[in-house]
């Protein structure tokens, strides 16, 4: 028992000081001793009666310290974007799952001061998430800030409390993983099964890519479903819909299977998904727009396009360039062009045509991307013209090389694949809980041409 406390002792304390690093001093306040929670605690379930959410229980403690980890990624990350509309779901769902651990702490059999601790931790969330949601439903600023640093705290400290998930079944077999996708065929998804195939050499695990052809929400969960039942280890998910795969997430968390996402993460809705490896959509567009901005002058009219009406991705992305450039007065014309590049081409060349004072294209995907550089070759080179995009293609990085697109941003699809094999085996060997990773926003441009090139050959970009 000496041993057992001193090792989580030592285990949270290094956990705060990582987590204070870079953090403005904050005291931390105790709240009083009740039957309960603290008053601030009970202003979410009060202020909520009139709402219909009610979170699955967890089954156990490690699940629970999952999904309260999960809905404490979600709410900090919602506030970090300045997105209070996003941080509401996990808000009304944290209280339920906090409410919930020091009955699974008893079921668990922890040691009585063990639980005593983790207690404690629990009601200092419970009023620090109380007073947030105090706010928001007053209507009043809801200052994050002043509690992150004692959030992220009590987070590590209940995950250090709770112990470390159940490490997988020891086998003579490896671990096995499933990534589950749509489209599972296409292109753009070679260089992400290289970087799965590449991770699993490394750790000694067993990878298997699956999936449906096409987009189809219902279709893809139910090959997640089949990965439960055949005791896949661990899935890496494609999280291409904001809702559509919180309910089979629930379900493999509860087979004792962990989910990470990749490529698209579910960052709008509480998910059971420890972590999510893809690019931070709205910053990338961010970043195209801030590369490009030099080279836009003040109050310019820009030709903006999607491949698609309705694609999250891309109004994240679109929505990044546009708060960038709004700052130079740029007005801006939307149009969609399809997913097809030739067809693309000819709607974006009409739009050209039709708006005369627009000399430049900023694209939102691969499809759009190469449209407009195609449109530009076709019909409008040497007259001033210029494209910026999104993801490589070998005409797209041709498009570059002749001067017509001027730089594309790459996702860097191979980490999608490799990182996802690296947190599932840390997290089933070892109970290391990962975090989400921002696969990046990488500019390419023509110096990068010839070298992308061959990497693409490679399979590595």
């Amino acid at each position: 028992m000496i041993q057992l406390r001193t090792a989580l002792t030592a285990t949270v304390c290094l956990s705060v000081v990582f987590c204070l690093s870079g953090c403005r001093e904050a005291q931390q306040a105790t709240p009083a001793k009740s039957d309960g929670h603290p008053a601030a605690a009970h202003a979410h379930a009060d202020a909520h009666t009139g709402h219909d959410h009610a979170p699955t229980r967890p089954s156990d403690l490690s699940s629970g310290v999952a999904a309260l980890d999960q809905h404490y990624r979600a709410i900090r990350e919602a506030f970090m974007r300045h997105d209070t509309d996003d941080a509401h779901g996990p808000l009304h769902a944290v209280g339920g799952v906090l409410e919930a651990l020091p009955e699974l702490a008893q079921a668990a059999e922890l040691p009585a001061d063990i639980a005593e601790k983790l207690q404690a931790s629990v009601d200092i969330m419970f009023a620090a998430y109380g007073s947030i949601d105090e706010a928001l439903h007053h209507g009043q600023p809801a200052d994050y800030e002043a509690v992150a640093c004692q959030l992220c705290e009590q987070m590590a400290a209940i995950r250090a409390l709770a112990g470390s998930p159940p490490a997988a079944p020891q086998t003579d077999r490896p671990l096995r993983l499933a990534f589950v996708t749509c489209c599972q065929h296409a292109p753009f998804f070679e260089p992400v099964r290289k970087g799965m195939q590449d991770a699993a050499a490394k750790m000694g695990v067993d990878c298997v890519w699956m999936g449906i052809d096409g987009v189809d929400m219902q279709a893809q969960a139910e090959v997640v479903r089949q990965a439960i039942r055949d005791r896949y280890d661990g899935i890496a998910l494609n999280l291409v819909d904001p809702e559509a795969f919180d309910a089979v997430v629930d379900e493999a968390v509860q087979a004792g299977i962990p989910v990470v996402g990749f490529n698209t993460d579910d960052h709008a809705t509480p998910n059971a998904r420890l972590s999510g490896v893809s690019q931070r959509l709205y910053e990338a567009g961010r970043a195209l727009a801030t590369h490009v901005a030099a080279d836009i002058p003040d109050g310019a009219h820009v030709l903006m396009t999607m491949h698609d009406e309705g694609v999250s991705s891309l109004q994240d992305r679109l929505r990044g360039l546009q708060d960038v450039l709004q700052e130079k007065n740029v007005r801006w014309t939307v149009c969609i062009s399809g997913n097809d590049s030739a067809a693309g081409a000819e709607i974006i060349a009409a739009e050209l045509r039709k708006e005369p004072d627009i000399r430049i294209v900023l694209s939102t995907g691969q499809a759009d991307t190469e449209a407009a550089g195609r449109a530009i070759e076709a019909a409008f080179a040497g007259q001033g013209y210029w494209a910026a995009g999104f993801d490589l293609s070998p005409t797209t990085l041709r498009l570059i090389k002749a001067q017509h697109i001027r730089c594309t941003v790459d996702q860097q699809p191979y980490i999608q694949g490799f990182l996802p094999v690296i947190q599932l085996t840390l997290y089933l060997r070892y109970g290391i809980v990962p975090g989400s990773m921002d696969s990046g926003a990488a500019i390419i441009t023509a110096e990068e041409v010839d070298r992308v090139l061959e990497l693409t050959e490679q399979k590595y970009r």
